[in-house]
């Protein structure tokens, strides 16, 4: 099949990768001039700029199947998290990985959260480390905050480590979102590392593009304006320059308000 991807961001270029491995035709169309998206990163003057604060959990399902993470040479932070509280800076850290046994005390004598709530959180570790990913999605589901509230945690421990760090995880800091997504990414942080590639996060993406690239896929700078339609069945695009290319599917992997009519 003859098969366009609009868009070259990480989910159009694993979609273009996996549907040309699958023997398919695939055009990715990229209205700018490289690869990844939000997830790119600028080279200045020695300096690695990522587009953005963007980290990798090597414990993915997904990225251990569609990446070369040996190929990304992944840099490792530390686990756990700083939390300003009242002007002073104080360490919580995961003591099953934490290999530093200064950072151990320090979270241990830390009054950013009260000693239940460290040991809530151990445990929580500890139960996620223990089951499968499937059935940390299985039963029914709640918010992330009435989650935390069930285990017991705290108002403090909820406000002051939880509400910012999956907010910024989860791109919600009122903790409506689903608790089974926050137990997921829970077990991703208590299983793996949180890393960045040495080159930045863009060489994620560029990994990602390279069989595209290989086999002439690629079209950056080609925006699409607008979808070529027969009835209710989609099957090509119209670009800027107004010529009509024909596909057989047509995979839209970025905004459709990006479309221009």
């Amino acid at each position: 099949m003859n098969i366009f991807v609009i868009g070259a961001g990480v989910a159009g270029l694993t979609c273009g990768r996996l549907l040309q491995r699958a023997g398919h035709s695939v055009t990715v169309y990229e209205a700018t001039e490289s690869v990844g998206g939000r997830v790119r990163s600028d080279y200045i003057e020695n300096f690695i700029l990522d587009r953005g604060f963007q980290v990798l959990f090597n414990q993915y399902p997904a990225a251990q199947r569609q990446l070369d993470l040996q190929a990304l040479q992944l840099c490792a932070f530390d686990p756990g998290a700083i939390v300003c509280v009242h002007g002073r800076r104080e360490i919580l850290t995961d003591p099953l990985r934490d290999r530093s046994w200064p950072d151990k005390l320090a979270a241990g004598l830390s009054s950013a959260i009260t000693p239940l709530d460290k040991l809530r959180t151990l445990a929580f570790a500890v139960e996620m480390r223990s089951r499968s990913i499937e059935a940390i999605l299985a039963g029914d589901d709640e918010s992330a905050e009435a989650y935390l509230q069930g285990r017991g945690f705290s108002r403090a421990a909820i406000d002051r480590f939880f509400r910012p760090f999956y907010g910024g995880i989860l791109l919600d800091r009122t903790l409506q979102t689903s608790a089974k997504c926050l137990r997921f990414d829970f077990k991703m942080l208590s299983d793996g590392a949180t890393c960045v590639p040495l080159h930045g996060m863009g060489a994620l993406s560029e990994q990602l593009a390279a069989e595209l690239r290989e086999h002439g896929a690629l079209r950056l700078n080609t925006p699409v304006r607008n979808l070529l339609c027969d009835g209710s069945r989609v099957n090509g695009v119209v670009l800027a320059d107004g010529s009509e290319q024909q596909a057989d599917l047509v995979v839209i992997a970025t905004r459709r308000r990006k479309l221009r009519g």
